[in-house]
């Protein structure tokens, strides 16, 4: 998949605003994880609500996820001010937001939230994703085509 420099930019554009938007919403979400309320935005509860394991897992999750969205927006102004740290911190930023929603997924699925009524913000959510996804893919193409060849100039493994 290979994107103009338009394109690109529109991407990580994107991938910015959904991670400021995700900094308020998992802050609330650590708030009401921390005061024994539900975790009900964007992602309601299975129709039994969560379990005592669901929620730690939840808190857990939040806060490092918390920590990758503050790391992705110092990626996007790395990357408009074209610093050349800013590609590889997107594609560490990218990688734990895509293993982030894949394990949210994993869980809240498991834990039967995609049931119906839930279903629509789940894949609202996961929508709203996809260009993301398509952001990691674009850097990962730039990245494993900037590696020298192997048996070239690249490291050599020794015995």
């Amino acid at each position: 998949m290979d994107f103009g420099r338009r394109g690109l930019a529109w991407l990580v554009g994107w991938y910015a605003l959904y991670q400021a938007v995700h900094i308020p919403v998992n802050l609330r979400a650590l708030a009401r994880l921390a005061a024994g309320a539900t975790m009900d935005f964007p992602a309601p509860p299975p129709a039994g609500g969560w379990s005592p394991d669901a929620v730690a897992f939840f808190a857990g999750m939040a806060s490092l996820d918390l920590g990758n969205a503050l790391l992705a927006l110092v990626f996007t102004w790395g990357f408009y001010r074209r610093r050349g740290w800013a590609m590889p911190l997107g594609l560490i930023t990218l990688t734990v937001s895509l293993y982030a929603a894949l394990l949210f997924a994993y869980a809240t699925h498991a834990a039967g939230a995609w049931r119906p009524p839930g279903r629509g913000s789940y894949l609202l959510i996961y929508t709203a994703f996809l260009p993301v996804v398509a952001l990691y893919a674009v850097l990962l193409g730039h990245a494993l085509r900037g590696l020298p060849p192997r048996g070239r100039e690249g490291p050599t493994s020794s015995g």
